[in-house]
């Protein structure tokens, strides 16, 4: 896997200065509201053309993640993008994760001081595919006005798409464990619900180190609980470790999504 990590960052090198070239659709930063606490919300747009599809923030083995680079941007304190619940795919053997047609990423950004502009300058990667996938880079420069309020319809209608909240969604407890396998693990998950899907999900797991690289989850039901698996692949410098706080689970289905945040033992 570490392998194909390079051969991919090697190739999106190699390709990055032909791909903006390429007629994927249109990718568009939109300035949004303020909110009670100050915040700003705002969001990418990508309208993909027919056929063309982009990814979420897990892509699965056979695809881009989206990076957001905000260096530059004044009045910024931090952002945090929000990603309307995505699609699985199997492409050549491979899970894909992500979005055809028209996707919305909501971007909730805090000032350093509340009530004044914003300059956000956002250099924005992202994956697009038809038959092969091709990073593309797109730079934006937008003042972000606490008084304005724009594309909130639109905006919304996103966040309306999220994953549900676990404890809405019948999530009682998520119990996680690692096992040995060979020089490499197997990450674990015993998610117990009020609740269960009609189908057995998806699940994707995170851990929030960019050391570690879960592969795709091997996943069944049995009573009231969905027990998932998956192999975890280690890079880092001396013993793993997995802070259980940032580990987070997302099952996604057909017609559902649930987003559990934290794993206790």
């Amino acid at each position: 896997m570490l392998k194909l990590a390079l051969i991919l960052s090697t190739f999106m090198l190699a390709t990055l200065a032909q791909a903006q070239n390429v007629d994927f659709g249109s990718a568009k930063f939109l300035p949004g509201w303020t909110q009670q606490d100050g915040s700003m919300v705002a969001a990418i747009r990508i309208e993909l053309n027919p056929g063309w599809k982009t990814y979420w923030r897990v892509p699965g083995a056979a695809g881009i993640p989206p990076n957001f680079n905000w260096s530059g941007s004044t009045n910024f304190r931090g952002a945090e993008v929000m990603y309307p619940a995505p699609t699985v795919e199997t492409v050549g053997g491979l899970q894909s994760i992500g979005y055809h047609d028209d996707v919305v990423f909501p971007i909730r950004i805090e000032p350093d001081l509340a009530g004044t502009p914003v300059e956000a300058k956002l250099l924005f990667t992202f994956g697009t595919c038809l038959e092969i996938c091709i990073p593309v880079e797109q730079q934006y420069s937008l003042t972000l006005d606490p008084a304005s309020d724009n594309n909130r319809a639109l905006i919304q209608s996103a966040l309306d798409q999220r994953p549900a909240n676990a404890a809405l969604a019948g999530v009682i407890s998520a119990e996680c464990s690692v096992r040995p396998e060979g020089k490499d693990f197997v990450l674990l998950a015993n998610i117990h619900m009020s609740r269960l899907p009609r189908d057995v999900p998806v699940v994707v797991f995170e851990t929030g180190s960019s050391d570690i690289w879960v592969d795709a989850a091997q996943t069944r039901i049995e009573g009231d609980d969905i027990f998932t698996q998956a192999p975890l692949q280690y890079y880092g410098a001396g013993g793993l470790v997995l802070e259980r706080s940032k580990i987070r689970l997302t099952l996604l289905g057909e017609g559902y999504a649930v987003d559990i945040q934290g794993c206790p033992a």
